[in-house]
C-alpha cells in the first residue's frame, strides 16, 4: 500500500564527513526520522519503490533441489515492510543488528515459500540467493504476505527481502520511505 507514503532518495556525498560510516549514519537517520510526530514508520531500501532488482537467476533451497527461477530481490531496512503495510505472517522484521557482523538473513514472500518450502515451515531454513559460486546463503527469519513490489501493472512475483545493513554496497543512495 503506497497511500500516504513518501519516497525520498538520499544522495550520499559524505560532504563534511571524514571517514564516512554509512552504516552508523543511516541507522541514526532512520531512528531520528522515526521520531517525527505523526509518522507511522520509516524504512529504507536500495532502489526505487517500484524498481527492485529482478533476478533472472535463482533463489533455491540449500540442497538446490527446489528453485524459483524468477523473483524480486529487495535490500531493505527494519521498518520498510510496515511502511508499505505488508503484513508479517510469521517471524520478525529485520533488526539494526542484522549487519555484516552477523550471519545473513532473509524475509520471504508467501509465494516464494510455496515454491521453495511447500511442505514445511521455512523459518530457520536456509536458502541460496543467486547462481552457483556467486550464490549467497541466508537464513529465513520471516514470511510476509505477497505484495507487488515491482511493476504495479503486472502480477506480483515471489520476493526475497535482504537485510539492508548486511552489505555495505546496499547503503549507497538509499530510498527512505516515510
Amino acid at each position: 500500500n503506497t497511500h500516504d507514503v513518501l519516497d525520498v532518495l538520499v544522495i550520499q556525498r559524505g560532504a563534511g564527513y571524514k571517514n564516512f560510516n554509512a552504516d552508523a549514519y543511516y541507522r541514526d537517520l532512520q531512528r531520528r526520522l522515526q521520531q517525527i510526530p505523526g509518522g507511522q514508520s520509516v524504512g529504507m531500501a536500495n532502489g526505487d519503490l517500484f524498481l527492485p532488482v529482478l533476478f533472472n537467476n535463482k533463489v533455491s533451497t540449500v540442497d538446490r533441489k527446489v528453485t524459483a527461477s524468477t523473483s524480486w530481490a529487495r535490500p531493505i531496512s527494519p521498518g520498510y515492510l510496515p511502511s508499505l503495510d505488508i503484513p508479517f505472517q510469521s517471524g520478525r522484521d529485520f533488526r539494526f543488528d542484522d549487519n555484516i557482523a552477523h550471519p545473513p538473513v532473509a524475509i520471504v514472500s508467501r509465494s516464494l515459500v510455496s515454491k521453495l518450502f511447500p511442505n514445511g515451515d521455512p523459518l530457520g531454513q536456509h536458502l541460496l540467493i543467486g547462481e552457483s559460486s556467486a550464490a549467497s546463503e541466508a537464513e529465513v527469519i520471516a514470511v510476509v504476505a505477497d505484495a507487488n513490489v515491482g511493476d504495479p501493472r503486472r502480477p506480483a512475483l515471489p520476493v526475497v527481502y535482504i537485510a539492508f545493513f548486511q552489505k555495505p554496497a546496499y547503503m549507497r543512495n538509499p530510498h527512505i520511505l516515510l
